[in-house]
């Protein structure tokens, strides 16, 4: 889009958190990305104003807001032309990029702290304890979802050896004992693609607050 100058507003319900997904980038590149870029506004935490302009071709690491509003400005001239940017957003009660419902088409989403590992430790050297996190994938009726890990790592020395209490599953469907399709943990390579024949996934990270789970970033196509 030539001479763009676009304001966009995201806002989910008061008292939730929100998390931006980058799925696509490409804005013209230049150091201090005064010709085309985005820029991207959020609170960090409740008085960190964070201000950043992305104009690459890389795709960038996933922001989690502390509060419910991000606030994004898009502006490009018409010299080069790319192929600009898809993003998807979800929201949670939880802790920053702790689970959420994804409705679009398809997407890319990760796991808390990304791409730091989960559960973040603290200067004292403690971390959160037990956490689930649960995203909800849900297309249009007609489309079916087909799901894979672009990366899936443990921490060094991570120790994840408690599948029970540190992993993530993937249901397809809604979560319940018997949509249960793959659990993943430890150095196991997680498959490379699920198909499915639904028009809903789970995914679900579990941290028992002692091991850090899997660090991972997923994309799903339906």
């Amino acid at each position: 889009m030539d001479h763009a100058k676009c304001n966009i507003s995201i806002k989910s319900p008061v008292g939730t958190k929100l998390s931006l997904y980058f799925n696509e980038f490409n804005v013209e590149e230049h150091s201090r990305c005064i010709f085309d870029y985005l820029q991207v506004k959020y609170f960090t935490n409740s008085t960190t104003l964070q201000t950043m302009k992305l104009c690459h071709s890389m795709l960038p690491n996933p922001i989690f807001a502390w509060n419910n509003t991000i606030d994004l400005y898009f502006k490009s001239d018409s010299v080069y032309t790319r192929d600009g940017y898809h993003l998807i957003y979800t929201s949670t009660t939880q802790d920053n990029g702790c689970g959420g419902n994804l409705t679009g088409i398809n997407g890319t989403f990760t796991s808390p702290n990304y791409p730091g590992f989960y559960p973040e430790i603290t200067p004292n050297n403690t971390i959160s304890q037990n956490k689930e996190c649960q995203w909800n994938i849900r297309v249009p009726a007609e489309r079916q979802i087909s799901l894979s890990f672009a990366e899936f790592s443990l921490a060094a020395n991570s120790n994840v050896t408690n599948c029970v209490k540190n992993h993530v599953k993937i249901y397809i469907g809604l979560r319940s004992r018997n949509t249960l399709y793959s659990t993943e943990c430890n150095d196991d390579t997680p498959i490379a693609l699920i198909k499915s024949t639904s028009n809903v996934m789970t995914v679900v990270m579990a941290s028992d607050g002692v091991a850090r789970t899997p660090k991972f970033r997923i994309r799903y196509t339906s």
